[in-house]
């Protein structure tokens, strides 16, 4: 009579650690749990070391059921697919997704960022989210600076100097400019430099004329729609029309709130 053999089968990933499936115990959730762990510890695994650790504990022990190691998928509607991965942390498919988004020419804002975890956390685990705060700088003297994530750090910050001299707060645009620039870009991701010239919007006038409507840094769109319009003698439905199109290619708002 051969006693049953109840030891627990074992096997040893060199640098990595022992999956260790006791007898009883279905050696996929074990290797699975296993797998879960080390990746948690740090350490990086893709699908094919983790085939092996699983044909590795297979090979001693049976095993009923195959160890799913496919990618996963995650379809963003209108831009395209989100693929993950085995071993991949969720954040980093996702971060590396919305940056080649954003070289395409899509935008994302905080809201939806975390539409697409909250899709990719009920699917696959996450082991850590995606930082969507908004970004905060104080200058001294000058005032606060808030970029919302995904907004364009150059586009704020000069949308953050014309408000301020719009307000009047005494500061030199271009020495400011750079600074403000400096303490951002080390933060975040700038594509551009800052350009401080004034913002144009041609203008057809009712006798076929084109004329340039200029915004000044600094300067309130409305009055210099006004001067605008005083000059070429406009009424206000059209002023109406042509604040709409400049609107349209820079952010009005703001300028009332200081």
């Amino acid at each position: 009579f051969a006693p049953l053999d109840v030891r627990e089968t074992t096997l040893n990933i060199s640098g990595i650690g022992t999956c260790i499936v006791p007898y009883g115990a279905d050696p996929l959730v074990m290797v699975t749990r296993f797998l879960d762990q080390v990746i948690d510890a740090g350490h990086v695994l893709d699908s094919s070391m983790a085939a092996q650790i699983y044909e590795g504990i297979c090979a001693q022990t049976p095993c009923y059921r195959p160890i799913d190691l496919q990618p996963y998928d995650l379809q963003v509607q209108g831009i395209g697919t989100i693929r993950v991965p085995f071993g991949t942390e969720p954040a980093t498919s996702v971060e590396n997704f919305i940056v080649q988004a954003k070289e395409a020419g899509h935008q994302f804002n905080a809201e939806q960022v975390q539409n697409i975890m909250d899709a990719m956390c009920g699917a696959k685990r996450c082991r850590r989210q995606i930082d969507t705060r908004p970004y905060n700088l104080t200058i001294e003297d000058v005032g606060n600076l808030t970029i919302p994530y995904g907004a364009d750090p150059t586009t704020e910050v000069r949308n953050f100097l014309a408000r301020r001299i719009a307000s009047g707060v005494a500061v030199e645009p271009s020495l400011a400019g750079t600074t403000i620039m400096g303490a951002v870009c080390a933060s975040l991701t700038c594509t551009r430099p800052l350009d401080l010239s004034p913002v144009s919007q041609p203008v057809k006038l009712a006798t076929g004329q084109v004329r340039t409507l200029y915004v000044p840094l600094g300067t309130k769109p409305r009055d210099a729609l006004f001067q605008f319009g005083n000059v070429h003698r406009l009424s206000m439905a059209i002023l109406q029309d042509i604040f709409n199109s400049l609107c349209s290619v820079m952010d009005c708002t703001g300028y009332d709130e200081e």
